[in-house]
């Protein structure tokens, strides 16, 4: 059986290769101070008016951006699933409330209720051995 023996002139050289390279941070710094060495560059000659034109230009659509993005956030805030939902709900129980209401008005004089038999709880119950007790002497 033949043993594997790695070529040691490649793996040398391989090292050597990486030993060499760069960082990351090597580059990004390389680059920050060659930014640091070029000159500024000048702004253009129209620039003060430029800045000016587009200020005017801003403060004349302000009203209606203003006023758009005022709409564009409340529609963000009622078009969430948790406001629907509620808003619904509302609706729904407003509906059934007002179908309620609308029908109790319209039919005529309600039945008598009905007796559930839980006078035996109220104040005077006859049937009760105490007030029985007590009608006798």
């Amino acid at each position: 059986m033949k043993r594997y023996q790695p070529d040691c002139a490649n793996v040398q050289s391989h090292f050597d290769d990486h030993t060499t390279m760069t960082t990351p941070h090597q580059e990004l710094e390389g680059m920050l101070e060659a930014m640091r060495r070029a000159p500024v560059p000048l702004p253009a000659p129209d620039f003060e008016t430029a800045v000016w034109r587009r200020i005017a230009r801003q403060e004349q659509t302000a009203g209606f951006s203003a006023f758009s993005a005022r709409w564009e956030r409340l529609a963000a805030f009622v078009l969430q699933p948790r406001q629907v939902a509620a808003a619904l709900l509302l609706v729904l129980c407003g509906a059934v409330g007002a179908t309620s209401l609308a029908s109790s008005h319209q039919s005529g004089p309600t039945a008598p209720a009905v007796s559930l038999g839980l006078d035996v709880f109220s104040g005077y119950a006859p049937a009760l051995p105490s007030t029985l007790m007590s009608q006798h002497p």
